[in-house]
């Protein structure tokens, strides 16, 4: 009798963990599915049925040498049919030669409160109109090359990336 009620009590819990994993299964494929799944590190805007994404754009002068910085201009352009905001750029630095490490580079700040500190800490946006480009910074930040007491010759020919994101 006990071996009966023993083989009914595995097959109770079988049946209930299998539905278990079922509905587990069945909830993370509506939400992966039906809910848009992940992102793709782009803000989208507007309510439009095809919303275009804001692009960044940043520049600076060429030939930049350790121990030198130089203005940093920063571009938004907004594709959409609807003015949008860009309310806090996060960024890094990348460089396509190895031995250039991108921690060698940085932002300065230039002024105490400007359009740069409010962008890089989300205290402000910015408004970009609907089919226009906004500078969202051209005279508030530098991009310094850091000048280490190493030799940083990988550097002289290396490209430097400054990927930028707007974070809603």
């Amino acid at each position: 009798m006990s071996r009966f009620t023993r083989t009914r009590r595995r097959r109770i819990a079988s049946t209930a963990t299998a539905v278990f994993l079922l509905a587990v299964a069945s909830a993370a494929a509506y939400f992966l599915v039906l809910q848009g799944g992940a992102g793709h590190g782009e803000k989208t805007l507007g309510t439009g049925s095809a919303p275009a994404p804001i692009r960044l754009t940043a520049s600076w002068a060429d030939g930049l040498k350790p121990g030198g910085e130089a203005p940093l201009t920063v571009v938004a352009h907004n594709e959409d049919d609807q003015a949008t905001d860009v309310k806090q750029l996060t960024y890094n630095f990348t460089t396509n030669q190895a031995g250039c490490l991108p921690s060698w580079f940085s932002i300065k700040k230039v002024g105490s409160a400007n359009k740069w500190t409010e962008l890089e800490n989300g205290s402000a946006s910015v408004s970009v109109p609907a089919h226009s480009e906004v500078t969202l910074t051209s005279t508030e930040a530098n991009v310094v090359f850091n000048e280490l007491a190493l030799s940083q010759s990988p550097c002289e020919s290396a490209t430097l990336t400054f990927n930028m994101t707007d974070t809603p």
